[in-house]
C-alpha cells in the first residue's frame, strides 16, 4: 500500500469524515459525504495496486460498509426507470472502455492495458453506481432530501467564507490540502476563485443550481433558510468569475416563469424544437455558435465552446460509434493538454460522452435526463390543486435545466459528477402512487391534477 499526495490536513479531515460516518444517525450520513464532497480537493489518494483510492472514494466506501454493517440498506430498494436508465448508462460507458477505438498515427500516448482499463472502470463504477445508490439508500422520503438541501447550504455558506477569503486576497486557503493552486487565477483583470474544485467554473456551478434550490425552499415556504442559502450561493457563483455559471443560473430561475405552463409543456418543447431548427437555417452560423454571441455580452470562452461543437460535428465520423482516442487535431493550435498531448480540452460534458463512448453513451446519457423529467411531471400531476409541493417538485426540474445548460460550458470532475448524482437521486426519491387501473386518464391538457400510468408514453404530457 503506498500514499499519494495525503497531506496531514488532507489526514485529519479524513479521519474527522470516517469518524462521522460511523457514529451519526443513518439518515445523517449525507452529511459528511457531502462536505467531504465538496470541502476536500480532488487528488489525496492512497494507492493499492495500482488502484487510487481518492479521498472521497474512501468516504463512499465506509458510507457502504456502515450501512451494511449495521444492517440498514433498504430492503427490497425499488428500481425507478431513473434507477434503470442510469445503471444502464454506467454499464455501457465500462463496456466501451474495452472496445476498440479511433485512433491516429501521430498519437503518442500508449494504449490503456487491459488492467489499466479494468482499474479505470472499477473508479468510474464506483463514482457513479457507488454514489447514486447510496443517495438511493439514504434518501427514503422527501424529508431525507429537504435535510440534504439544508446539508449543502451549510456547507455553501462555509465554502463562500472561503471564496470571499481568496477573492480578497488572490490566495486560495484550500491549497493546504493539496492539488489546488495557492494563488487565484486571472483572468481579464478577474479573480477566477475556485475553492476546492478543480476548476472555478465546477465551483461556480455549485452555487448556480443551488441558488435553483433554495428559490424552491423559497416557494415551499422555508423562506428564512432560502434566503441565506440563495445569497450564499449567489456569492460561490459571481466569485468564480466564470461566464458558464452565471447562464445556468439564469435559465434555472428564468424556468420558474414557465410554471404557469406547466399543463402545455408538449406546446413548450414543440417550440423549443422548431425555434432551434428556424435559428439554424437562417443563421449565417449553425446553431451552436448562439454560445459565442452570448458570450460577447458575458464574456468567458464562448468561442471556443462553439468552435468546440464544431469540431465535434465535423469529425462526427471519428467518434460516433465506439468514441475516440485522439482529438488534438480539433484544438485551433493542432496540439493536446500538457498532460494529455492526444486530446484537446473538452469543455461540454455531451462533447466528452461522444468521445468516450459514441453515441449511444450520449443517447443513454439523455435518456436519464428524460426519465427525471417524466417523474417529476408525474409528481406534480399526483398533487392535489394548490399543495406547496407541487412548486418544489418543479424547482427540481429547473434546477435539472440548470445542470443541462452547465453541461454546455464544461465536463464532470469527480465532486461536480458526485453532486450531479445526488441531484438525481433527489428526483428519483419523489414519490408517486401505484396507477389505478379502474381510473380513465385524463385528457393531455386538463389543469385538473390525475394518476398517470409510469410507462414513458405518459410522460411527454406531463413536463
Amino acid at each position: 500500500m503506498e500514499s499519494d499526495s495525503l497531506s496531514p490536513p488532507a489526514l485529519v479531515f479524513l479521519a474527522v469524515a470516517l469518524l462521522l460516518v460511523f457514529t451519526v444517525p443513518r439518515d445523517k450520513v449525507i452529511f459528511p459525504v457531502l462536505v467531504s464532497t465538496v470541502l476536500m480537493t480532488i487528488g489525496q489518494s492512497i494507492n493499492i495496486l495500482g488502484a487510487n483510492f481518492y479521498f472521497l472514494r474512501i468516504v463512499i466506501i465506509a458510507a457502504w460498509l456502515r450501512l451494511m454493517m449495521r444492517g440498514q440498506l433498504r430492503r427490497p430498494l425499488v428500481l425507478h426507470p431513473i434507477d434503470k436508465a442510469f445503471i444502464l448508462y454506467v454499464a455501457y460507458a465500462v463496456l466501451m472502455g474495452f472496445v476498440p477505438k479511433h485512433t491516429d498515427p501521430r498519437a503518442v500516448m500508449p494504449p490503456m492495458t487491459l488492467m489499466q482499463t479494468i482499474i479505470n472502470k472499477g473508479g468510474v463504477t464506483l463514482d457513479s453506481l457507488g454514489a447514486y445508490f447510496l443517495a438511493r439508500q439514504l434518501f427514503r422520503s422527501m424529508k431525507d432530501v429537504m435535510f440534504t438541501i439544508r446539508v449543502l447550504i451549510i456547507i455553501c455558506i462555509v465554502l463562500a467564507c472561503f471564496m470571499t477569503v481568496e477573492k480578497t486576497t488572490g490566495r486560495n486557503l484550500f491549497s493546504a490540502f493539496g492539488v489546488v493552486p495557492e494563488y487565484t487565477v486571472v483572468r481579464d483583470g478577474h479573480l477566477r476563485c475556485q475553492g476546492p474544485f478543480t476548476h472555478p467554473i465546477h465551483a461556480g456551478d455549485y452555487g448556480a443550481t443551488l441558488m435553483v434550490l433554495c428559490a424552491g425552499l423559497w416557494l415551499y415556504g422555508q423562506k428564512s433558510v432560502a434566503f441565506v442559502g440563495f445569497a450564499a450561493a449567489a456569492i460561490v457563483t459571481v466569485e468564480s468569475s466564470s461566464s458558464g455559471p452565471l447562464l445556468s443560473s439564469i435559465y434555472g430561475l428564468g424556468s420558474f416563469l414557465i410554471w404557469p405552463f406547466r399543463f402545455r409543456m408538449h406546446v413548450i418543447r414543440r417550440s423549443l424544437v422548431l425555434l432551434i431548427l428556424i435559428l439554424h437555417v437562417t443563421m449565417t452560423s449553425p446553431v451552436w455558435w448562439a454560445i459565442s454571441r452570448v458570450a460577447e455580452f458575458t464574456g468567458g470562452g464562448g468561442y471556443w465552446r462553439s468552435k468546440l461543437i464544431d469540431e465535434f460535428v465535423e469529425h462526427t465520423s471519428e467518434w460516433f460509434w465506439t468514441g475516440s482516442l485522439y482529438t488534438a487535431h480539433w484544438s485551433p493550435t493542432g496540439s493536446g493538454l500538457p498532460m494529455y498531448p492526444d486530446h484537446m480540452d473538452l469543455t461540454n460534458q455531451y462533447v466528452a460522452e461522444g468521445v468516450h463512448g459514441g453515441i449511444g453513451q450520449i443517447i443513454l446519457y439523455i435518456l436519464i435526463v428524460v426519465r427525471c423529467f417524466t417523474r417529476i411531471g408525474l409528481g406534480i400531476r399526483s398533487l392535489s390543486p394548490g399543495d406547496k409541493m407541487e412548486r418544489f417538485y418543479w424547482a427540481l426540474g429547473c434546477c435539472l435545466v440548470a445542470y443541462l445548460a452547465s453541461f454546455l460550458s464544461v465536463a464532470g470532475s469527480m465532486q461536480s459528477d458526485i453532486l450531479y448524482f445526488t441531484f438525481l437521486a433527489f428526483i428519483a426519491t419523489i414519490p408517486l402512487p401505484e396507477p389505478n387501473p379502474t381510473q380513465p386518464a385524463a385528457s393531455a391538457d386538463s389543469k385538473e391534477p390525475r394518476l398517470l400510468a409510469r410507462e414513458p408514453g405518459g410522460v411527454a404530457q406531463s413536463l
